[in-house]
């Protein structure tokens, strides 16, 4: 019986120690990378356009939503991708501000979308979103979904097709197929980021950012949009399932933009091409020395990409 004790308390103290050791390692990475940080650049990076800041206080939690740009003029609606929030989006705030009313959101756990209660998940955010249109008065909008912005568009869509413009897909894939493979090279990686957020919050947001983006002023920006995202943030997550199952089959025909970057996973632009094979009329954009998130490795690029995009929308419908 002593023994056994005895071997408890080993047990016990060594895995203190290997707690401390992780702990002392990971908040090191982080002073290291928070001391690197250009301050100055970050600062830059922050809209120049006037964004209003609205709440929908729904029954579960509020809902934020940030709106600029012209008055009456057609509706862009972008949504973010995990871990991050609307901030993701400054550059675009910033270029489509100037012919279209723009708004972002930070989807239901996240960036200030905080819920009341432990019943509400990612999957409530199409609702959500339908409500904020109908706030401010919009019949229809184009959407811009990056990641899981995009799983929660193509969700919009279905709820409320005759709401939805266009669809633009950002590093995303179909939900109205199955992607066992989606579910496999997550598994992969889930440990390593939760062993970092149960250490430290931000050595996991550090791994999000490396994992999101290729280039170190959109790294920059991604890691900062992650600044309120928490551990309390993670128990929405599990909406994403509801998001593809909840789904039946209802591919009403819209028009399609579908984005990747070079450097993202190959799963990723494996299922990105699959979708465009099975739709020729989509538009599929691969675009160079960039990750994950376009829009911050390459904003210039993208914003151009969306605008025509965008624009043979119009001119279609004159014809």
């Amino acid at each position: 019986m002593k023994s056994f004790k005895k071997g408890i308390l080993k047990v016990l103290k060594y895995s203190l120690v290997i707690f401390l050791l992780l702990k002392i390692y990971f908040e090191a990475g982080n002073i290291i990378y928070d001391n690197q940080i250009d301050q100055k650049l970050l600062s830059e990076m922050n809209p120049q356009t006037d964004i209003e800041s609205n709440t929908l206080d729904e029954t579960n939690g509020n809902f934020h939503y940030y709106v600029s740009g012209k008055i009456d003029a057609p509706l862009l609606v972008f949504v973010h991708p995990a871990f991050a929030d609307h901030r993701v989006f400054n550059s675009q705030v910033d270029f489509f501000s100037k012919n279209y009313r723009v708004i972002t959101v930070d989807l239901i756990g996240h960036g200030m979308s905080q819920p009341k209660n432990s019943t509400v998940k990612i999957d409530r955010s199409a609702d959500y979103m339908n409500n904020l249109m109908e706030n401010e008065g919009y019949e229809s909008a184009h959407f811009i979904g990056l990641s899981l912005g995009s799983l929660v568009i193509q969700q919009f869509k279905d709820l409320y097709p005759k709401k939805v413009s266009s669809l633009t897909v950002v590093g995303g894939y179909d939900i109205h197929k199955t992607n066992d493979q989606v579910n496999r090279e997550q598994n992969k990686t889930k440990f390593g980021a939760l062993l970092r957020a149960i250490f430290s919050m931000k050595a996991f947001r550090r791994h999000a950012t490396s994992i999101a983006t290729h280039s170190p002023k959109g790294e920059l920006q991604f890691y900062a949009a992650t600044s309120r995202y928490t551990r309390k943030s993670f128990r929405v997550m599990s909406g994403v399932t509801a998001i593809l199952e909840s789904q039946q089959g209802n591919v009403t025909p819209v028009p399609l933009l579908l984005m990747i970057g070079e450097h993202d996973v190959d799963i990723a632009k494996s299922l990105v091409h699959e979708w465009h094979k099975r739709n020729s009329e989509t538009e599929l954009i691969e675009v160079k020395d960039a990750g994950h998130c376009i829009n911050l490795d390459q904003p210039e690029q993208f914003n151009k990409t969306l605008l025509n995009f965008l624009t043979n929308i119009e001119k279609d419908k004159l014809k």
